[in-house]
């Protein structure tokens, strides 16, 4: 019996990633490579994306339900009781390992982040699905999304856990975009104004 189980997710905030920008290296920096097969140790991809839903959705059960049945189904040994098993899903409310709040990063305050990857470029769709989305500035993150995927067992007796693979991505609605890093205008507009150097033009030469 397999254990994937396939849903669509609640409205949810694109808070990390992206489904058009490939991902080649991993927390760490190591370029990600193929860990298993005739290809093992070959260069590899992956479409990472953190979708933020709003806790009080209340869609959020159905889809958690589904995660807990998925875990179970992979791991009839009772493996999911672990402390330590990756259920691929972050409270928005908690810390990291570091012990700091989740709740400072842009969206995640009062919300289950759920994080999809996968090694194929999912297809990206307007609201309805009529047409399907190419260009990669279609959906940034800030913007809301609903996300087709599937969960089931990772099969790691060493580091058991959940995998959340997407298929399909429906843009629903437009949010503030979210960039890496500080604002050019809040370091640069709050620092006292810079001094022309001798030899230096305000218009170009």
């Amino acid at each position: 019996m397999s254990d994937r189980i396939d849903f669509l997710t609640p409205v949810g905030r694109l808070v990390q990633g992206s489904p058009f920008e490939p991902q080649t290296t991993d927390a760490e920096g190591n370029p990600l490579v193929i860990k298993n097969g005739p290809n093992a140790g070959q260069p590899r991809v992956d479409y990472y994306m953190a979708i933020a839903i709003p806790k009080t959705d209340p869609g959020w059960n159905e889809i958690w339900g589904k995660i807990q049945q998925a875990a179970q189904l992979g791991f009839p040994g009772g493996q999911f009781n672990a402390p330590k098993f990756a259920w691929k899903y972050i409270d928005g409310d908690g810390v990291d390992a570091n012990g700091k709040p989740y709740a400072d990063r842009d969206g995640f305050a009062g919300c289950q982040i759920l994080k999809f990857s996968g090694g194929d470029q999912p297809k990206c769709y307007p609201a309805g699905g009529a047409e399907q989305i190419v260009d990669p500035n279609g959906i940034k993150r800030g913007y809301y999304i609903r996300i087709y995927g599937s969960v089931s067992g990772n099969k790691s007796q060493q580091q058991p856990g959940v995998d959340l693979n997407h298929s399909m991505v429906e843009l629903i609605g437009y949010g503030e975009e979210i960039t890496s890093g500080p604002d050019g205008a809040a370091i640069f507009g709050n620092a006292p104004a810079a001094q022309l150097p001798a030899g230096a033009s305000a218009t170009p030469v």
